[in-house]
């Protein structure tokens, strides 16, 4: 059965043999151990009460961040078809960035980063993969929540979607690796007093965002009223949902705000 054992996947919504999915992909500079502390956002009171007592217990991932939540079948499949893809978008803005040999303009706090020969089509695949990955809904799966977005994934050739989804991204400059799912927001900016209600801070309707940052990447799922949120926002976060029609090569520039995460985990909350 392997380590991960059997169970339902997130993405196909059948119980098989599930196997262990990096998130993002191994050749995305995921390839060593690193420790996770589970950070709930019930409260945010309770959240900062804990933060400065004792050490909240966590684990150590020998493999790198990843989870036992998709299928071999879907693992394999997502890895083969857009995985390859990302990592060489990933290494790209990477190099461009540290290594500089390549030109980057950094201006009103947004990076300028120059790419080329992508598949913008599969790059996001790739994305959508790893939020279903980490999903969390009341204990449904992603397949039953989102089924629009699993036949996406599941079809090579699929350049859209049923229902409103929309993706952005961002530069994570420095800070703290980010996984949240689902979180419901009404305001144009997370607030305290709306996330510390224990009731409103996990909702399983269609207004949600999700967040997932790793390494010097973020990336953000909204749904139905939350898009026009995170498009309003004074960060200016790079919306790539129409990469969905791009499917073949291309160069572009990308224009990254560039942000520091940091604890509580709420999303769309940076320093400054």
């Amino acid at each position: 059965m392997g380590k991960c054992g059997e169970g339902y996947c997130q993405i196909c919504g059948e119980y098989k043999v599930l196997s262990f999915e990096h998130v993002p992909p191994r050749g995305a500079y995921n390839d060593t151990p690193v420790a996770a502390i589970p950070m709930p956002i019930d409260s945010v009171a309770s959240l900062a009460s804990e933060l400065d007592g004792p050490p909240i217990p966590g684990y150590v991932s020998n493999k790198g961040s990843g989870t036992c939540t998709l299928c071999t079948d879907c693992n394999n499949f997502t890895g083969g078809s857009y995985g390859g893809y990302f990592v060489d978008a990933v290494k790209q803005i990477y190099q461009a960035v540290y290594s500089k040999k390549i030109s980057v303009v950094f201006k009103d706090n947004r990076l300028q980063i120059p790419l080329h020969d992508i598949v913008p089509a599969r790059i996001l695949k790739q994305i959508i993969a790893m939020f279903a990955s980490i999903y969390s809904s009341s204990g449904k799966l992603f397949a039953e929540d989102h089924r629009e977005l699993s036949d996406y994934l599941l079809s090579l050739d699929a350049q859209g979607w049923a229902g409103e989804h929309a993706f952005f991204m961002y530069f994570q400059k420095s800070g703290y690796a980010r996984l949240i799912s689902n979180v419901y927001v009404t305001k144009e900016e997370p607030s305290e007093e709306l996330l510390c209600k224990i009731d409103s801070a996990i909702n399983t309707g269609s207004n949600t965002i999700s967040e997932f940052a790793f390494g010097f990447l973020g990336y953000i799922w909204a749904r139905g009223d939350s898009i026009a949120i995170v498009k309003s926002s004074s960060y200016r976060f790079l919306d790539i949902t129409d990469w969905r029609k791009e499917q073949e090569k291309r160069d572009l520039i990308l224009s990254l705000p560039s942000l520091t995460t940091f604890p509580p985990q709420l999303p769309m909350t940076y320093a400054l």
